[in-house]
């Protein structure tokens, strides 16, 4: 947690004060705040005092001895329900022996290990552990509770908690990172929480680690990655942040040359933005970073969906190369964040398997498929797609390689109104629709999409013939899809193989903890 970001109404400060290895606690009399619970002794820290002459004031008020402050052993804050302190614990030094107790009712020396912290108010349990050598720093804090039996996910590292799995929620703000715990109070790692949100939680960090060094860290690890994959001279496009993928829930981002574009879809994520920002500008010096978060998931959130600058210089459109082959990116016009960067490999595939063949690219999007097929040897490449800015830039990039105006027809159509009209003669179909199953209530809607699509593909495709087939929604996993596909087949009535199956690009890694991050999927098939 960011506990600079927890405004602080007041401190509290208490003592440390150990002898032949035990420490003096005193408990509180019944009837007081706190009231039959042990604690340190100390008390809150009036203005214009300093810590060390309010500590010494406290415990001969308190407890009737003269004493003498040493060094700050730690800094605990501290999150109520009515109130917010920080507690400064000190190391101190006794100078006298007698006691006179005044709102406690017995004093006791205790060695750390023999302390019970469920014994102790919640504000002195994490130095209860500090003093047991626990290596867990947040013991205390207002924390967020799974069921018993509800934290298996968690200890497996995946990053979302649903509203069923939470046993206790203290009182925060929307978007706080919480530290999360076992119903039997071990620390599981930190998260951010929304109530608005179906994902209550999701997890930035495991174990004890903190938050902001969780998040540092993975965004350290993407970099890396994504610097080991890619020859900025052979492919400058790429997506450096895969959200969950990455260990980064509701992030992504993606650079384009010297353009960084952030997506945020998370509150939590949102409120971490300076942070992200920081980091990332840090370590990549961009031209420009553009925020594209025009995303539906963010009114679940309690957010707007938005679009602008965040750094640098506006830039609306820029060249860049993927495998050698130029493309120009809208970023003003464009869908996601400009390119659809998680079909690289499957351009390739594209590129490698068109030569002779007469391509049809459906939801052509800019016409990078159309491109790859002509640079592979395509004798045509047709493009349809619904957006006239969309076929736009696709003429342009058809230009920009140099590719002649007669290498391919373009269409601003409905795809499935398109394929509905008489045949023309591809005998190699891309078909790469947008996610049909924005959600689980979607996937029976979204699978009759796919099986009508396929279905009139395998009809208009000349034998024998390619499809190349992706759906690129997660909640219809890769054997639906095949499902879907043969059933599309069998009312076609035609011989379908598959060929090749398909992934989303390398740079768009799956969290072998957290299988959700893979969505796009795809059959390379031979009709005949």
């Amino acid at each position: 947690m960011n506990y600079d970001e927890i405004e602080m109404t007041m401190k509290v400060v208490a003592a440390v004060i150990e002898r032949d290895g035990k420490i003096l606690i005193a408990r509180r009399k019944p009837g007081l705040v706190a009231g039959g619970m042990w604690e340190f002794p100390g008390g809150k820290l009036e203005e214009g005092e300093t810590a060390e002459k309010c500590l010494e004031r406290e415990l001969e008020e308190e407890l009737g001895v003269r004493s003498r402050v040493g060094d700050l052993l730690c800094s605990v804050p501290f999150t109520g329900t009515l109130t917010a302190f920080e507690l400064l614990v000190f190391r101190t030094e006794l100078l006298s022996d007698s006691f006179t107790l005044i709102d406690h009712d017995e004093i006791r020396w205790q060695a750390p290990g023999d302390m019970d912290e469920a014994l102790f108010s919640k504000p002195d349990r994490p130095v209860v552990r500090m003093l047991a050598g626990s290596d867990d720093p947040e013991a205390g804090v207002n924390a967020v509770v799974l069921k018993p039996g509800r934290d298996k996910a968690v200890r497996n590292r995946h990053h979302w908690i649903f509203s069923g799995a939470i046993r206790d929620l203290p009182e925060f703000e929307n978007g706080a990172v919480l530290p999360v715990r076992s119903s039997g109070g071990d620390l599981l790692g930190h998260g951010y929480f929304n109530r608005k949100s179906s994902i209550t939680g999701r997890m930035v960090s495991f174990g004890s680690e903190p938050p902001e060094e969780g998040i540092r860290a993975s965004v350290e690890r993407a970099l890396a990655l994504r610097t080991s994959l890619f020859d900025p001279g052979v492919t400058n496009a790429r997506r450096l942040i895969n959200a969950e993928g990455d260990g980064l829930p509701g992030l992504i981002a993606d650079l384009y040359d010297d353009v960084l574009v952030l997506q945020f879809a998370t509150l939590g994520m949102e409120k971490l933005k300076p942070f992200i920002l920081d980091t990332l500008t840090g370590s990549l010096r961009p031209r420009a970073v553009l925020e594209k978060s025009d995303l539906p998931a963010r009114r679940e959130e309690g957010l707007v969906e938005t679009e602008g600058l965040l750094a640098g210089e506006m830039v609306d459109k820029i060249r860049i190369i993927e495998g050698g082959i130029p493309y120009w990116v809208s970023f003003a016009q464009g869908q996601k964040t400009g390119f659809y960067l998680d079909q690289r490999e499957s351009r390739k595939l594209v590129h490698d398997f068109a030569a002779g063949r007469r391509v049809l690219n459906t939801f052509s999007y800019t016409g990078a498929f159309s491109v790859c097929a002509l640079k592979g040897g395509a004798t045509r490449a047709d493009s349809v797609d619904s957006s006239a800015s969309a076929i736009a830039l696709a003429r342009e990039n058809f230009e920009l390689n140099g590719l002649p105006a007669d290498s391919g027809v373009f269409f601003t159509a409905d795809v499935f109104e398109f394929l509905r009209g008489p045949a023309l003669d591809h005998d190699f179909i891309i078909l790469d629709p947008p996610a049909f199953a924005k959600k689980k209530a979607d996937v029976v809607a979204a699978c009759r999409g796919y099986k009508d699509i396929n279905r009139l593909a395998f009809q208009r495709v000349r034998s024998p013939g390619l499809v190349l087939t992706f759906s690129c929604s997660h909640h219809v996993d890769e054997g639906l899809f095949q499902q879907v596909v043969f059933q599309a087949a069998l009312e076609a009535g035609r011989r379908v193989r598959i060929l090749q199956r398909h992934r989303q690009a390398c740079d768009h890694p799956v969290n072998i903890y957290h299988p959700e991050t893979s969505y796009l999927k795809g059959f390379l098939l031979y009709v005949d």
